[in-house]
């Protein structure tokens, strides 16, 4: 538990406010999912993605930062979470990278919309459809078909890297919602990964169906 251990500090629950209605309706415009409301949060005037657990529930804190360490040896975008603690347990709180004036998208309604992946449709990725790049630029959707092609190349690199290390953890949890493209001015990049708590510790507990990778 050393890898929680030196990163546990103080955090009372009161010092977690909502984001404000106007926060929210901005950031909202460009960003896909709706889960924002439940996460995004305000520690001393700025915005975090904010997770609470129980006491109980350790594992999912240790599941999240060696995900966030596993990235990093793939050189995959990520960011560390700092882990606080109140009476009753834990908070994993992150920078929020979202900026508002940036746009986001699912992978698989907006940048690979007419991609079939072997019969079962646009949810699932495997290495193989990543490598057919002309397939891909003919298939995908119309920001895709503008988009730098070293950016895209680049994309593709890390979506492979990602579903790599998703394998390597057993991570049973990459549903479109659990990562985000940024998509603006024909430049694409995958942003800094998130949620990785269902795997490792947790893998002979939860059987998530929705995963949007095929191994």
């Amino acid at each position: 538990m050393e890898i929680v251990g030196d990163r546990i500090n103080r955090l009372e629950k009161e010092d977690i406010k909502s984001i404000s209605e106007e926060e929210l309706a901005d950031l909202k415009k460009s960003y896909f999912f709706a889960f924002i409301n439940s996460f995004l949060k305000n520690i001393n005037g700025k915005t975090y993605h904010v997770k609470h657990r129980e006491k109980n529930e350790l594992e999912y804190i240790v599941n999240e930062l060696l995900g966030q360490i596993i990235c990093e040896y793939f050189n995959l975008p990520v960011k560390r979470s700092s882990v606080y603690k109140d009476r009753n347990g834990f908070f994993l709180v992150t920078d929020n990278f979202i900026e508002k004036e940036k746009k986001y998208r699912n992978i698989s309604t907006d940048i690979f919309p007419n991609l079939i992946f072997d019969g079962f449709g646009s949810y699932g990725l495997s290495i193989d459809n990543l490598n057919n790049f002309d397939r891909i630029r003919d298939t995908s959707g119309k920001d895709i078909l503008k988009t730098d092609e070293c950016d895209l190349k680049t994309f593709l690199y890390n979506l492979k890297g990602m579903i790599i290390s998703d394998f390597i953890r057993n991570q049973r949890d990459r549903i479109c919602r659990n990562f985000m493209v940024e998509l603006n001015n024909n430049h694409v990049k995958l942003c800094p990964l998130y949620d990785f708590e269902y795997s490792f510790l947790l893998v002979n507990k939860i059987f998530v169906s929705e995963n949007v990778f095929l191994f």
